[in-house]
């Protein structure tokens, strides 16, 4: 096997092997995100790489969730942010159709149907309206933040 098959487990990147060797060694290395593997002959050192990533110790994913959260968050923060402003700030008002639910109520029959949504397509069921996975669990995260934030405002006017 001379070709890299296990990209980093916290960048998610194939790296390249590199020639580190003196005239009189064959010695290459692959290095990403702080994962080193060096040793005699580039069809070694790639076979080493692909074995200890395939092993890698769980303390690495740590790094790649401490690597990855803040971007996801942001990604949240920016979604958020922008549907308020496209919805008018909708989600702590009580609903035009069904204006006897208060607005935690309401959220919650969102997150209900985002749930179901969540179901479907996770049973293998194709997308129709362009909305992956991915989005369906952003949403649901959204509608979870915004549920927090309307039972702290709740709280807060009771207080």
């Amino acid at each position: 096997m001379n070709r890299i098959t296990a990209p980093c487990p916290i960048c998610g990147e194939v790296p390249e092997v590199q020639f580190v060797g003196e005239l009189s060694q064959d010695e290459y290395v692959i290095f990403c995100c702080g994962i080193g593997m060096s040793a005699d002959g580039r069809g070694r050192t790639i076979r080493e790489w692909n074995k200890y990533v395939a092993k890698y110790p769980s303390e690495c994913e740590e790094k790649y969730m401490e690597k990855k959260i803040p971007f996801v968050v942001e990604h949240l923060r920016e979604m958020l942010l922008a549907k308020n402003k496209n919805y008018g700030n909708s989600a702590f008002c009580s609903p035009v159709l069904l204006p006897h639910l208060k607005p935690e109520e309401a959220l919650l029959v969102r997150m209900s149907d985002k749930v179901a949504r969540l179901a479907s397509l996770a049973s293998g069921e194709k997308d129709r309206v362009g909305e992956s996975l991915s989005d369906t669990l952003y949403d649901l995260a959204g509608y979870c933040v915004l549920a927090i934030i309307a039972l702290e405002k709740e709280k807060d006017e009771r207080d």
